[in-house]
């Protein structure tokens, strides 16, 4: 009777988690240059950061920019070049004037 009583696999758990995930998320994909995307791979790695948090997270910002001010305007400055690349934010305060 043991034998029967073994736990069997199935996957209908994972068939309910990709349901849901299929009704409630979308994705979204961005190309970027490779040594980008590996300088950026690299560091969420380095720092423990989930790669889609470091996305959420800017897109959070972008609402809440355009809430603020009325206007799309650039939430960071990315510069670099190889595995070195560089975000710098775009503050009220480094904005030019005319």
């Amino acid at each position: 009777m043991e034998e029967n009583q073994t736990k069997r696999k199935t996957k209908t758990s994972s068939q309910v988690k990709q349901r849901y995930n299929e009704k409630v998320y979308d994705v979204l994909s961005v190309r970027v240059p490779k040594d980008m995307a590996a300088a950026f791979k690299a560091k969420c790695t380095a720092e423990g950061i989930p790669q889609a948090q470091i996305i959420k997270r800017a897109i959070e910002d972008f609402f809440e920019l355009v809430a603020n001010r009325g206007v799309c305007r650039p939430l960071f400055l990315i510069s670099g070049r190889g595995n070195s690349w560089h975000a710098q934010h775009i503050s009220s305060s480094t904005k030019k004037t005319a």
